[in-house]
């Protein structure tokens, strides 16, 4: 499509000349146009045609394929086609020149319409036509016809488009529009298939398709004439609307002028013409641009100062503003005597200095005579009587005032040094605030000591009243308070005196002696000891005890402080400087009872068991103290017969003889009999005997882990047992010839 180019009044003019001229050529066109219009997409799919025809049958029959204008049809012109074959005939429109297929007729009528056949359209626009089964002679024609295109024109309030509507447009042709606004109207925009044209006239203007070969549509939008008033104000002020003001053509525009506070308009100016100071303007049917103009002017305001009696004033006393701005200070000066109370408006501030101005004002500064206020406090610890607070004017005297202290005080002075009391204050010039202080009495402790000791503070101590005071005594090392006298007066003797509420001057004295110490003596049943019970010794003497068994006893062990120094007969605390405990404890008389073992040869046998009643005592462990009574024994030895007794134990010492026999009874006959286990219970070490060799030796905890294993290959071995705690434990004992499982108890 191809956009025109703009057209005057002069050329629309010959357009329409041209227009009457073309409407028989168009008249034709129309008629042409209203054949029948069989138009086939030329972007479908190819159409295909089954037709099953009737007659009798020929060696060879002829079918006259044509076509109209505006397209082709092939094969073409006759075709020679055997009886009972299929032809096909391609019918293609010329798409690129417009045209497209109207109608294809055979046998002299259409089958466009014909329910029978099946009608496709391919994506190049041509149509498939199939003569199937041929039996007689046909004619095929295809004829095209140039498409048609619909231009939608339409045009908003406010103007007219010409033609306006569907207005339809065949292939390839032009099409123009006229567009014009109305009478206070003018052309906004101008849309072709919903694309703006650009920039247009704003009365008139002509837009032409060219070789339409496509729909389209037109849109013509129109809006109302507007008028500028331009609005403007200077500083100080508004002008409402302000700016660029559109006016629509015939209309009135009213404007408001506001002064801001502190401003009052001074003109208004229409197209630059004064009309006076008005707040408002109206333009009425309004039919061209304005210009309005709102001038303001500041306000200014007259400042007036005045003094009043019994003073003056220095600073501008008349003085104009702006509005907005600050004025000058203006300082009141009140006479001798006097002072300056307030200005007539309130204000107390001098000098005054008036800001931000937005009115007129005129003050007065107002004076009075001075007056003072006197004030007397009393301090902590005391009063007053008396006025305590006066006023007095300029000059005059103010009346007495005394001081009183508590109970334990005494004045000292006033606040601002003055000492009289009473006190008056005469020919005040100034007001006064003062405090009478009070301090508190004080008396003396004269604290003093004897020798070998201290006392803390020492000498004369002051002390406050109804305070408290103490005094710490301190013995030298190995001393002790002998005596406290209280002024003059003996006190219970202690290492610290506290004189309560002091209303008075005291003394203390203190005097030392020598420390004294208790040693606890105790004694167990079967014996004493002397001295017994609580012993008192002086610091750093020396103190003996003797201890005494009782018949059938002995001293059996003694304990200092709970800590055993073994069976001594006497002990000696020497150079006391501490509290201390003695005990002696006492055990019965034991006598030994000695075994001498030998075998049947006299030769001695050095570690042999022996086993005091039931109790086994380590191999070679041979003396035994016993307390007198009678006991039975049973001595062993590994290839030797047990050997048993009695032995009686009186008043004295025992030596016991045994002997052993050999036991020769073959060890493959009696190997339990000959395997020892012994002590058992065992509490550092087991030895095993075996009359036959020992290869191996372990030790099974309760948990069946092996806690302990030995090659041995001997009859004898013995095994620590410091890595076992208390508990019961196998031995696995292997021989060669079995292995023997005993138990063996550990206890430690």
């Amino acid at each position: 499509m191809k956009h025109s180019t703009h057209f005057n009044l002069f050329s629309l003019f010959f357009l329409f000349i041209g227009m009457l001229l073309a409407f028989p050529v168009a008249g034709i066109q129309a008629q042409a146009l209203d054949e029948p219009d069989y138009a086939l997409d030329p972007v479908a799919a190819p159409i295909k045609y089954n037709l099953a025809s009737t007659g009798t049958a020929t060696p060879t029959v002829f079918i006259t394929a044509s076509a109209g204008s505006g397209g082709n049809i092939d094969p073409v012109g006759t075709v020679s086609v055997t009886i009972g074959d299929d032809q096909a005939f391609t019918i293609t429109p010329d798409a690129d020149d417009g045209y497209q297929i109207s109608d294809v007729i055979v046998d002299g009528e259409s089958v466009l319409d014909d329910d029978e056949l099946e009608f496709n359209k391919n994506l190049t626009g041509s149509a498939i036509y199939t003569f199937t089964d041929v039996q007689d002679d046909h004619t095929i024609r295809a004829e095209f016809v140039l498409r048609r295109f619909t231009i939608t024109a339409t045009a908003g309030p406010g103007g007219s488009i010409t033609p306006s509507g569907a207005i339809e447009v065949v292939f390839g042709s032009d099409r123009w529009f006229l567009i014009q606004a109305n009478e206070g109207y003018q052309i906004k925009d101008v849309l072709v298939d919903g694309i703006t044209v650009g920039e247009v006239p704003l009365h008139t203007y002509i837009y032409t398709f060219e070789e339409v070969q496509d729909d389209h549509t037109i849109e013509a939008r129109f809006e109302q004439k507007a008028h500028t008033i331009t609005a403007t104000a200077s500083v100080g002020g508004s002008i409402t609307p302000s700016g660029e003001v559109n006016v629509a053509h015939g209309s009135n525009q009213a404007f408001a002028i506001s002064p801001d506070e502190g401003y009052h308009i001074d003109d208004v100016l229409v197209d630059e013409i004064s009309i006076g100071a008005v707040s408002s303007y109206v333009f009425f049917n309004v039919t061209k641009d304005y210009t309005i103009h709102a001038d303001f002017a500041i306000n200014t305001y007259t400042l007036i100062y005045k003094a009043g009696e019994n003073g003056v004033l220095t600073g501008a006393t008349e003085q104009t503003v702006e509005y907005g701005q600050d004025g000058t200070p203006v300082e009141a000066h009140p006479y001798e005597g006097h002072h300056f109370v307030q200005w007539s408006d309130g204000r107390t501030d001098n000098p005054r200095t008036d800001i931000n101005v937005t009115d007129d004002l005129e003050v007065t500064a107002e004076f009075a005579i001075n007056t003072y206020t006197l004030i007397y406090i009393a301090g902590e610890n005391g009063s007053l009587t008396g006025e305590t607070e006066q006023t007095v004017t300029h000059g005059q005297d103010g009346t007495p005032v005394e001081a009183h202290p508590d109970e334990g005080y005494h004045f000292v002075k006033w606040s601002d040094g003055v000492t009289d009391n009473p006190r008056t204050d005469t020919f005040v010039t100034e007001g006064l605030e003062v405090m009478a202080e009070f301090a508190i009495k004080t008396y003396t402790i004269t604290a003093t000591a004897g020798n070998f000791g201290a006392i803390e503070p020492k000498g004369e101590v002051v002390v406050a009243h109804g305070s408290n005071q103490t005094f710490e005594i301190i013995p030298d090392d190995g001393y002790q308070v002998s005596e406290l006298l209280i002024d003059g007066e003996p006190e219970a003797p202690a290492t610290s005196y506290t004189f309560v509420n002091v209303t008075d001057d005291h003394s203390i004295h203190v005097e030392f002696a020598l420390k004294t110490y208790t040693i606890q003596a105790s004694a167990s049943a079967g014996g004493s000891i002397d001295p017994e019970g609580d012993v008192a010794v002086v610091h750093g003497h020396n103190q003996v005890f003797a201890f005494t068994p009782d018949a059938g006893y002995v001293v059996e062990n003694i304990l200092i402080d709970d800590i055993s120094i073994g069976a001594v007969g006497a002990y000696t605390f020497v150079n006391v400087t501490s509290d201390h405990r003695i005990h002696a404890q006492f055990g019965p008389v034991t006598y030994t009872i000695t075994f001498e073992v030998t075998d049947t040869a006299g030769e001695p046998i050095d570690d042999a068991v022996i086993s005091i009643d039931g109790e086994a005592a380590e191999a070679g462990e041979y003396v035994f103290a016993l307390v007198p009574g009678t006991y039975d024994y049973v001595v062993s030895r590994t290839g030797y017969f047990d050997a048993t007794g009695e032995v009686e134990l009186t008043d004295q010492d025992v030596t016991e003889t045994v002997e052993l026999i050999i036991d020769d009874t073959p060890v493959h006959d009696a190997e339990d009999y000959l395997l020892k286990v012994y002590p058992n219970p065992a509490t550092d070490r087991v030895t095993i005997e075996s009359g036959l060799v020992i290869h191996r030796i372990s030790i099974i905890d309760m948990l069946g882990q092996v806690v302990y294993e030995e090659r041995v290959e001997n009859k004898q071995h013995e095994i620590s047992l410091s890595g076992l705690i208390d508990g019961l434990y196998f031995l696995r004992i292997d021989t060669g010839k079995g292995v023997k499982t005993l138990r063996v108890q550990v206890v430690k």
